[in-house]
Formats: structure tokens, sequence, C-alpha cells
């Protein structure tokens, strides 16, 4: 886990998964956590080490250290239904482009 501190407003969070040699990253999630909300800019995994789980866990790891937390996504339409798994649900939609939120401990909050 790496955290960088920029400027006073937010700090930016990263998780890895290395390879079982810890020499390659085969997978990354890139966090903004600021002072109302945490927002996962990307998750990726190696295209060799999709299908196995890895983006879940990371995902995982993300809601259990934010559980306190509003997070939030922007992603591509295809993704919703993985997000849902994990208690996000849709907020906006631009084209294929979409705005996911999980609130605190799972729970939807009517607006």
């Amino acid at each position: 886990t790496e955290v960088h501190e920029t400027g006073t407003s937010h700090k930016t969070w990263k998780f890895m998964v290395l390879d079982d040699y810890e020499i390659e990253i085969i997978a990354t999630v890139n966090i903004i956590e600021t002072e109302d909300y945490v927002e996962i800019k990307y998750i990726n995994v190696s295209r060799s080490n999709r299908g196995m789980g890895i983006g879940s866990k990371l995902l995982e790891k993300v809601i259990t250290t934010f559980k306190e937390r509003t997070i939030i996504v922007e992603t591509f339409s295809e993704r919703e239904h993985w997000y849902q798994r994990f208690g996000f649900y849709k907020i906006h939609q631009k084209n294929n482009i979409i705005k996911m939120v999980r609130h605190p401990n799972g729970k939807r909050r009517n607006n």
C-alpha cells in the first residue's frame, strides 16, 4: 500500500498485487480520499491475470479499508453488474460511462 499526501484537501492511495516472485505488479487500484468521500480512480488487472478474482479482492480491500466512508467510481456501463455485487448502485449515466456509489456498510441513501 502506498499513500501520498497531495496538498491539504486529499490523499491518494494505491494498492498493488505482485506476482508470486514479488517482481511484477499484476494489479493495482488507485484511490483519492477527500474529506467527503473516497473515489476509485481505476482498478486494473493485467490481461494474463484476469478472471482469477484479483480485481474482486482489490475492491474488497478498498471496501474494508474505507468501510466508514462513501465510495464512488466512474466506470464503463459494462462493469455495472460487477460493482453491484459489492453494494454499489448507479447514480448517473452519460453514454456508456456511469457513476456509482457505495455508502458505509452498503446501505443505500435516499436523496
